[in-house]
């Protein structure tokens, strides 16, 4: 018998709260080890039906609250991604609701099981991102973030599950449930150990670069103003100037940084940014919005620029942040005036890696958001990865410092040095071990320099790529498979 559904309700907002807690603004991050407490004894013996309503609400609040910045595209899209999110939610809430476990272990495991399988589904397809993972509230905490070079961002993310669903348990079942709770406690007791150990090792066994960022901090509705045009050129050329004269060999811009569009085809631009790299004799990352094959379309694109000049190479956005820079299903949406802000960027095919000065790869934006991305350059021989980003659309949200943490996970994921560089912050360098060396502000007006040591080393995660996914979701269908074999024989 499961808890009146009105008190259930009050439950999974009660815990939809206490995890938005754990993420930027309030970053209390301890109050995820009990977040998901009140949401598993919410759904538990409520039934398929009222489980997913009960797992539609928590989405729906939870989400709501964490992605209060997309309404910078309109109430219609923060809607449809928040309704697209909160659907993973409603599914996880049946299962729990339908599952009858046999033992307290049996009920943290399928709970844990359950939850990494629905953070999974949430990052697939076109409209997939990992916006809220429970792992990503510890990435400021470096021994737990560790694992991830093993399991990426799934295996904390399993352990902090677990936790929880033991603490359920505990508070459904009182002392019985004792020993799933000391598993769990194990479990963690591991996970932080090795990050002790891990952090003891160097990493890094390139040649040094010394990096630079340029953070220019102009603000969105002046960005592609044409009179504000020189202003943002004045700025990227003076702070540029100033990270050369500590060092830089290799300078990133930010994520359509050039104010002007087309620069790859428009010649005295062109000249204007060689010119610099080769009054500086330094390497310019820039970024640029360039002319897509479709008409109207157009391609978010990063250039190497070399210190004589020329144009090295280019790399395009292939992950695209939907109903922002494009839209899902557009025969049937475009015509709707609730869309017309959305942008019509078209996708890029190929994964770049910049050989030069150093191996790098380029993030651009959302790419970092997702772990694959990392992943695809990792295997192509990236020692670091660059990530370029224009965060001002989300003004004093919390949007931006959720992005930067990301980068922290995908640093040690893949054990590669991270440098970030945002139009209005956050911008910064992270080691491989996730540790955050130098951080901007938002908002600042402002240039970082740091020298930066390319990794070679290859994690498991990087080979293995999401097979704790599949093994949760695996271990999810046994235990459901277990149960119904139950069933039949009672």
């Amino acid at each position: 018998m499961g808890l009146p559904f009105a008190v259930a309700c009050i439950l999974v907002f009660l815990s939809a709260f206490l995890l938005y807690l754990a993420f930027p603004h309030p970053h209390i991050s301890g109050f995820v080890w009990v977040a998901a407490v009140p949401f598993y004894l919410a759904c538990r013996f409520q039934g398929p039906v009222r489980g997913a309503v009960l797992g539609f609400l928590f989405g729906c609040a939870f989400q709501y609250s964490l992605l209060s910045w997309a309404t910078v595209f309109g109430t219609a899209a923060q809607v449809a991604l928040v309704l697209y999110k909160a659907a993973a939610p409603a599914l996880l809430g049946a299962l729990l609701g339908s599952y009858r476990p046999p033992t307290p272990l049996h009920g943290a495991l399928f709970g844990a099981a359950a939850w990494v399988a629905m953070e999974y589904f949430q990052i697939l397809g076109p409209l997939g991102m990992t916006w809220g993972m429970l792992s990503h509230t510890q990435s400021r905490t470096l021994p737990w973030i560790q694992v991830g070079e093993l399991f990426g961002p799934w295996g904390l993310s399993f352990a902090i599950a677990l936790w929880n669903a033991a603490l359920a348990e505990w508070f459904w079942q009182g002392k019985r449930a004792l020993t799933t709770v000391g598993v769990a406690a194990g479990l963690l007791a591991v996970i932080f150990s090795y990050g002790i150990l891990r952090l003891q090792r160097p990493w890094g066994n390139g040649h040094s670069l010394v990096w630079g960022v340029v953070q220019t901090s102009m603000p969105q509705d002046q960005r592609w103003d044409p009179s504000f045009r020189e202003e943002i050129m004045g700025r990227l050329d003076r702070l540029t100037r100033e990270s050369a004269a500590q060092g830089a060999g290799l300078i990133l811009w930010p994520e359509t940084s050039v104010p002007y569009p087309f620069f790859l085809e428009t010649w005295p631009l062109r000249s204007r940014v060689g010119g610099l790299a080769r009054s500086l004799r330094s390497y310019i990352l820039t970024g640029s919005i360039e002319r897509g094959s479709e008409p109207n379309a157009t391609r978010n694109v990063a250039t190497l620029v070399a210190p004589d000049g020329e144009l090295l190479a280019t790399a395009e956005k292939i992950r695209l942040v939907p109903f922002g820079e494009y839209l899902p299903l557009p025969r049937f949406m475009r015509d709707w005036p609730i869309f017309d802000r959305v942008m019509r960027y078209v996708p890029g095919t190929r994964h770049v890696i910049f050989p030069d000065p150093t191996s790098f790869g380029v993030l651009i934006c959302y790419e970092s958001m997702v772990p694959h991305e990392p992943r695809e350059k990792v295997e192509r021989g990236a020692g670091v990865l660059a990530v370029i980003t224009n965060d001002a659309w989300f003004g004093k949200s919390s949007a931006a410092m959720h992005h930067f943490e990301m980068a922290i996970m995908r640093a040690v994921e893949m054990r590669r040095p991270v440098v970030h560089c945002g139009n209005n912050g956050i911008s910064g360098f992270i080691l491989p071990t996730g540790e955050v060396v130098v951080e901007s502000g938002l908002d600042e007006v402002v240039q970082l320099t740091r020298e930066v040591r390319p990794e070679t080393y290859r994690t498991i995660y990087s080979r293995t790529g999401d097979l704790l996914a599949y093994l949760c979701l695996a271990l999810m269908l046994w235990l459901i498979r277990l149960q119904l074999g139950e069933r039949t024989h009672a």
